[in-house]
C-alpha cells in the first residue's frame, strides 16, 4: 500500500497533508477552526466520514487562496463544489434563482424578502440584500479624469463583459466602460452574455455552470470573436477557466477565446490622468482570483498626486453561497480584512468585493469599485 493512502481523498489523490494551506485559508484564520479547512475536509473524506465533508462543504469561501499555496497543484474548492454537487439543498436552490432571475431582482434586491419570513431574511439575506443595495449607487464621488487615453487599442473590436452585478445591480459600471472603449477609440461589439458561471460552479450547479459557459462563447462567437473586455477580477478568472473544458470547435478557436479576454484597465495602461478633487486616503482591496500582476491597482498606482496604500491581501469574506450557509461566518472573514484597511476609501477591482466591503465598511469607511472613482 502506498504511502498516505487511507488520507487520500477522491479527487484529492495528491493530497500529502502538508499543511500549507492552513496557512492560506482565511476561515482558518477568522475563526482558529481547523475543520473548516481543506485538510480537514480531505482527511474526513479519505476515512470514509463524506457526509460530515459534505456538511463542512458548505463552509467555504471558494477562494481558492489554498490551490496557490498548495505544493501538489490541488484543488480543493473544486472538491468541495463536488460535494455540493452530491448534496443539493435549499441554499443552491435560493443561489440559482438570485443569478438567474438577477436581471428582475437584482435592481430591487428588497423584492428578495417579499416571500421570505423575517427571522430567516435577518439570519439568512440580512448582508446580501445589504450589499445588493450598496451596489446600486455609487461607492463614491469621482475623483480621477482620463486626460489622454492611449492610442495602443485604437481599431481594435471588444465586447463588454459585464458580469452579473454590471449588468443588473451597478450598471453605471458597464456605462462608464463603454466610455472608456470610446475613448481608447475602441469600436463596441454587441454581445449578450450571462454569468460567467464561476459562482454557479463554486455552488455545486455544474449543470448551470456548463450551460452559462456554453451561451457565453455562443454569443462571443457571433459578435466575431472580438476582444472580452471585463472589469471583475472573479468574471476574468471564470473566462479563463473555459479552456480546457471542450467548449471550442478546435484549438485555435479555444486559443483565441483565451487570447481574447482582456481587463478592462489594461486599456487605459499609458495613459494621462489628473486629480480632480482629494479623495483622502485611499487603499487597494486585492481580490481573491486576482491576477498576478493584478493590472487594476497598477493602473492606480500610475494616477499623478493619488496616495495608494495595498495593505496584506486577505479574503473579503463574500463567499458566493456562504452567504447563505453561515452569513455570521463570512462577517467573521469580513472583519478580520478590515483589521488592516485603514482609509477613507478602499477600491478594488471585483464586483463580489466591492458588495461585501460596502456592506461590511465600518461607520464613516467607504468601499468601491475602481470604476466608481473614474470621472468619465
Amino acid at each position: 500500500m502506498r504511502k498516505h493512502a487511507l488520507h487520500t481523498p477522491p479527487g484529492l489523490d495528491g493530497c500529502v497533508l502538508c499543511g500549507k494551506c492552513l496557512e492560506a485559508c482565511p476561515l482558518l484564520a477568522a475563526t482558529g477552526r481547523e475543520e473548516l479547512s481543506p485538510r480537514a475536509k480531505a482527511v474526513l473524506t479519505a476515512h470514509g466520514d463524506s457526509r460530515t465533508a459534505e456538511d463542512l462543504a458548505r463552509l467555504c469561501l471558494g477562494c481558492g487562496r489554498c490551490v496557490r499555496v498548495c505544493p501538489q497543484g490541488q484543488d480543493a474548492p473544486a472538491v468541495v463544489a463536488g460535494l455540493r454537487a452530491a448534496r443539493p439543498d435549499f441554499r443552491q436552490w435560493l443561489w440559482k434563482a438570485a443569478l438567474a432571475r438577477s436581471g428582475a431582482l437584482w435592481p430591487v434586491a428588497a423584492t428578495l424578502a417579499k416571500p421570505i419570513p423575517k427571522d430567516f431574511l435577518q439570519k439568512r439575506l440580512g448582508g446580501l440584500l445589504k450589499g445588493l443595495g450598496a451596489l446600486s449607487r455609487p461607492g463614491c464621488e469621482p475623483f480621477a479624469r482620463v486626460e489622454s487615453p492611449s492610442d495602443a487599442w485604437r481599431g481594435r473590436r471588444a465586447a463588454l463583459f459585464s458580469g452579473c452585478a454590471g449588468a443588473h445591480a451597478a450598471r453605471r459600471w458597464t456605462d462608464k466602460a463603454a466610455r472608456i472603449l470610446e475613448l481608447a477609440g475602441m469600436e463596441r461589439a454587441q454581445a449578450h452574455f450571462q454569468c460567467c458561471g464561476a459562482t454557479l460552479g463554486s455552488a455545486g450547479l455544474p449543470r448551470e455552470r456548463d450551460a452559462a459557459r456554453a451561451a457565453n462563447v455562443a454569443a462571443w462567437r457571433a459578435a466575431g470573436r472580438p476582444l472580452l473586455a471585463a472589469f471583475c477580477a472573479s468574471c476574468l478568472a471564470g473566462l479563463r477557466a473555459y479552456a480546457g473544458s471542450g467548449l471550442f470547435r478546435d484549438a485555435e478557436e479555444e486559443a483565441a477565446w483565451t487570447a481574447s479576454i482582456t481587463p478592462l484597465s489594461a486599456i487605459l495602461q499609458g495613459g494621462g490622468f489628473v486629480l480632480t478633487r482629494n479623495p483622502g486616503r485611499v487603499a487597494w482591496h486585492t481580490p481573491c482570483h486576482a491576477d498576478v500582476p493584478d493590472p487594476d491597482p497598477t493602473l492606480w498606482l500610475g494616477v499623478p498626486g493619488l496616495d495608494l496604500e495595498s495593505p496584506e491581501a486577505r479574503c473579503c469574506g463574500f463567499g458566493g453561497v456562504l452567504q447563505l450557509a453561515d452569513p455570521a461566518l463570512a462577517a467573521r472573514v469580513s472583519a478580520l480584512r478590515w483589521e488592516n484597511l485603514r482609509a477613507d476609501l478602499v477600491l478594488t477591482g471585483c464586483s463580489a468585493c466591492a458588495m461585501q466591503l460596502a456592506a461590511t465598511a465600518p461607520e464613516g469607511v467607504r468601499a468601491a469599485h475602481w470604476l466608481d472613482a473614474l470621472d468619465l
